[in-house]
């Protein structure tokens, strides 16, 4: 290394002289030098460029974290639709099929409603064939008006027994006529109230019999005798108690008529299905859930507990309905109706077979007749 540089580093420029003897004693060490000073300028200048780019301790405050990611500034239509984006996908999460095979499907179903049902298909039914479809609707059917029923139950007692009561048959009269349909008020107003006390004690003497007169008579005398809350008290709890037993009894009218009438079309159901597999003519089975869904379609029971086909007339299909109605009326014998045709046919043939016969008969005649006389071709 030459005397006045470091490792690195070529010292200060040299002057003409320094650099003609260095010529002198060696011819390649001027072309060292300049090679150096050539170097030590592009240092210099890398240099000056970092030090422009360092920022300014005393004017920079934040310092920027090299692990965040820098968010990119969407206008407002881009913005709209990444949200739309978003939301597509968050909708998919919840609405997509799931890809286990074994996963019941309607289980998504009850995912996606918030609400489930455990229903138990028939053994010929699977849960996602038509069949399956309407028997759970059916089910989630039933079991959303008696979800209605216990809710009208909790919530309006007397409500629900008045629908109970016309529902078994019974009228307004029978039901606001007497103390079943007096709507009691709640117990501590009894207490702070002369004239709730005297509403209740009036409408148990009349539920009694007594007429409006003899019934305020009482009234005024347990005024008097200050007996007016004892008698309000007691004729309170005897309206509510006959209200509540009035009430279960009417509920377990109704659910024995309900599981009656549900044993009775299980039972309708049974035959329809026996006799699709018994009929005169040949139902295809892909045919048979069709045909008897149609059929119970069409069937109505009656208050009495009887099971109809009702159909509405149809223009369009009038004959199909009348012809249903004909095989009816002979009662399926379709025997009268081919005997009749076969008959038809026998009768047309023998009519042929006879022209025929008559027509060759004349013409053995006419050949007879002319045996005595020579026949030309023509005439043969």
């Amino acid at each position: 290394m030459r005397e006045g540089t470091s490792e690195g580093n070529p010292g200060p420029n040299l002057s003409l002289a320094e650099l003609e003897a260095l010529s002198v004693n060696d011819p390649k060490d001027l072309q060292v030098v300049a090679a150096e000073q050539e170097a030590a300028a592009k240092a210099a200048e890398e240099a000056a460029k970092l030090e422009v780019a360092k920022p300014d301790p005393a004017k920079t405050t934040d310092v920027p974290d090299p692990t965040k990611v820098i968010e990119p500034v969407l206008t407002a239509e881009q913005q709209a639709t990444a949200d739309a984006a978003k939301a597509a996908e968050e909708a998919a999460k919840v609405t997509d099929t799931p890809k286990d095979p074994e996963e019941d499907y309607y289980a998504v179903v009850d995912k996606i409603t918030g609400r489930e049902y455990e229903i138990e298909y028939p053994e010929n039914i699977e849960p996602t064939t038509p069949e399956g479809t309407a028997y759970r609707e059916n089910f989630i059917r039933e079991a959303s008006f008696a979800e209605y029923e216990e809710m009208l139950r909790e919530k309006n007692p007397k409500g629900f027994a008045y629908l109970l009561h016309t529902q078994n048959g019974g009228s307004d009269e029978e039901f606001f006529g007497d103390k079943k349909g007096f709507v009691l008020p709640a117990q501590d107003q009894v207490a702070a109230s002369v004239e709730v006390q005297t509403m209740v004690y009036k409408q148990d003497l009349i539920s009694m019999g007594l007429d409006a007169d003899a019934a305020q008579t009482l009234v005024e005398k347990a005024v008097k005798e200050n007996k007016l809350l004892e008698r309000a008290n007691a004729s309170y709890t005897k309206i509510d108690t006959a209200q509540r037993q009035y009430l279960a009894d009417i509920d377990a009218k109704n659910k024995e008529n309900h599981a009656r009438t549900t044993a009775m079309v299980a039972n309708v159901t049974t035959q329809l299905e026996n006799t699709i597999n018994d009929m005169n003519m040949i139902v295809p089975d892909s045919m048979k859930p069709a045909f008897k869904q149609f059929m119970i379609d069409n069937l109505q029971m009656t208050p009495d507990g009887k099971f109809m086909f009702v159909q509405e007339i149809n223009p369009k299909e009038l004959k199909v309905q009348a012809g249903a109605l004909f095989y009816q009326f002979i009662k399926g014998d379709l025997g009268k109706i081919v005997e009749k045709k076969v008959r038809t046919e026998a009768a047309h043939r023998l009519s042929l077979k006879a022209d025929k016969t008559k027509t060759n008969t004349n013409k053995d005649a006419a050949i007879v007749s002319t045996t005595n006389k020579t026949l030309t071709l023509g005439e043969l």
